[in-house]
């Protein structure tokens, strides 16, 4: 999940504290209004505020129930997505590894083929978490690359969608050296 177990009010007041300030200052020229100077115009009845905190205690209640399907339907997608990813992985083995028997089968080409494919996969779901949650730390995709295709990665403008080209790349040259048969299906 991304939301922390633990809550530092501290880190919340760096937001909130004009407002508090704001509010507690209000709240106590009413009160010396009130109480010191005995005027009572400033004074509130208090039905109207519980009417709207019913009314904002719903509109809330609808906000975090929305939020919370929002929140639901990403972690499906998330789940599909990585559960795509193993399937893509097992497949590239699978294909590799089926064509063992034949002449222009070359084991090393195959292995280096394989750790290839299936580490640019996990470096593309890495790539699309940190481009859908808007951070940088392009390192944590970059490990999973050789140098020179992290120096591009660096260059292009969508990472997630250079690496699907580079995969697409990769089994067309697979295809036509024979490390894939053209019976292989990707799909």
């Amino acid at each position: 999940m991304i939301i922390k177990r633990t809550f530092d009010p501290r880190k919340v007041a760096t937001y909130v504290w004009k407002d508090v300030v704001l509010a507690l200052g209000m709240a106590a020229a009413v009160y010396a209004a009130v109480a010191l100077l005995g005027w009572s115009v400033v004074a509130l009845s208090f039905a109207p505020i519980g009417l709207l905190g019913s009314a904002l205690s719903i509109f809330l209640a609808f906000r975090a129930n929305t939020s919370f399907a929002r929140w639901g339907e990403a972690a499906q997608a998330w789940a599909a997505i990585t559960a795509a990813s193993r399937i893509f992985g097992r497949l590239v083995v699978t294909f590799t590894d089926a064509h063992r028997h034949t002449p222009q089968y070359d084991e090393a080409a195959a292995e280096a083929f394989k750790h290839e494919m299936v580490y640019r996969q996990i470096a593309w779901v890495n790539a699309l978490r940190l481009q859908l949650r808007g951070q940088s730390d392009w390192r944590e995709v970059e490990r999973f690359l050789p140098e020179a295709e992290a120096a591009a990665l660096r260059q292009q403008p969508s990472k997630p969608l250079y690496l699907m080209q580079r995969q697409g790349q990769r089994i067309y040259n697979a295809m036509a050296s024979g490390t894939l048969q053209g019976f292989d299906s990707f799909q």
